[in-house]
């Protein structure tokens, strides 16, 4: 695994854990914009015709 994939995937988990705690606090909104960040983000890490 490179490092271009590792940094997005610690994107998405940073992402799901951000939701998680603004889910649990509450905050709905917030908690599904994060949801939907850690989802495009993980446009990054679907395979490439040039992999």
């Amino acid at each position: 695994m490179d490092f271009e994939r590792i940094a997005w995937t610690v994107t998405i988990v940073i992402g799901l854990v951000t939701a998680a705690l603004f889910f649990h606090n509450g905050f709905r909104g917030y908690g599904t914009l994060s949801v939907l960040l850690a989802l495009a983000a993980s446009v990054n890490l679907a395979p490439t015709k040039h992999e």
